[in-house]
């Protein structure tokens, strides 16, 4: 008899998380291109606010930020205050999950 594990096809592998509170803007590869960065530095600094609202999400342009309880609300809010420029919608908590395909990170 086989005593080995067998491998569950239904389960999952375990997901990677992303801690905010180390991101380096360096990360962020602009090729001389508009980048987030600065929105992303933002987040990482208000991290400790910011998560008091987990789950919610937060509009970031620059400095300024802005909590919206869902998702929709938070889309129609950088675009009602920033279109056509580029602002940060991302949904709050401290580490994110992440996947790799091949050398690129999702």
């Amino acid at each position: 008899m086989d005593h080995r594990r067998k491998k569950n096809p239904s389960r999952k592998p375990a997901s990677r998380l992303f801690d905010w509170r180390r991101f380096d803007p360096a990360m962020v590869k602009s090729d001389d291109l508009p980048s987030l960065a600065e929105e992303l530095t933002t987040y990482r600094d208000r991290l400790p606010e910011l998560v008091e609202h987990e789950g919610e999400y937060v509009i970031i342009k620059g400095r300024e930020c802005e909590i919206l309880p869902d998702r929709e609300s938070a889309l129609q809010y950088a675009l009602d205050h920033y279109w056509p420029e580029a602002a940060l919608v991302h949904r709050i908590r401290a580490k994110q999950p992440y996947d790799s395909v091949g050398g690129a990170e999702l």
